[in-house]
C-alpha cells in the first residue's frame, strides 16, 4: 500500500517507493515479468534528478581573509558561532578586533591591535653569549691518592695489623 504525504519542506515530492516492481534480472538469469514491469524497474533503478543534487560551490570573496567593520561598534555589533573567533578590520581606522565567543555563544572581551608600519629595518636575531661552564668547588672533594691510603689505614685497624 503506497502512501502520499504531499511535498515537504526538504524537498522530496512525497513519492514512495513502489515494492511491487520486480528487480531487474542479473546475467544468466530468465526474467519473467511483462514488459511494462521491466520498464518501470529500469526506471526505478535510475538515478532521479532529486538524487543528483549538484555540489554546491563556495562563493568566491576577494577579501582575504578579513570581515570589514565600521568602528568597534561595528565590531561589537558582529555576530560570531558559539565557540569561533573572527578577525575583524576597521574600515575606518588601521585597527584589528579579534571578536571571539565561548562554547557556550557569550562573546568574550574584544582584543584591539592598532596596525603600525614597519620601517625598512631587517630583522637581526639577538646575540646570545655562549653558554659557560659551570664552576666547581673543589674544596670538599678528596684527592684518589689520599683515599686510597685512608681506605687502607682502615682496613689495616680493622684487621688489628
Amino acid at each position: 500500500m503506497a502512501y502520499n504525504y504531499g511535498n515537504f519542506q526538504n524537498g522530496y515530492s512525497g513519492q514512495m517507493y513502489n515494492t511491487s516492481v520486480p528487480a531487474p534480472y542479473t546475467i544468466g538469469q530468465s526474467y519473467t515479468g511483462t514488459a511494462d514491469q521491466w520498464r518501470q524497474a529500469q526506471q526505478y533503478n535510475q538515478p532521479n534528478a532529486m538524487s543528483q543534487m549538484p555540489q554546491m560551490q563556495q562563493p568566491q570573496s576577494n577579501n582575504q581573509g578579513f570581515v570589514w567593520v565600521q568602528g568597534e561598534a561595528g565590531a561589537k555589533a558582529y555576530p560570531v558561532a558559539a565557540g569561533n573567533s573572527v578577525l575583524l578590520m576597521d574600515s575606518e581606522a588601521p585597527v584589528l578586533y579579534m571578536k571571539s565567543t565561548d562554547s557556550s555563544g557569550r562573546p568574550l572581551p574584544i582584543e584591539t591591535y592598532d596596525l603600525v608600519k614597519r620601517e625598512a629595518v631587517s630583522y637581526q636575531a639577538p646575540q646570545v653569549p655562549a653558554p659557560k661552564a659551570p664552576e666547581i668547588d673543589l674544596s670538599e672533594y678528596v684527592k684518589a691518592s689520599d683515599l686510597e691510603s685512608m681506605v687502607n689505614a682502615l682496613i689495616e685497624k680493622a684487621l688489628g695489623k
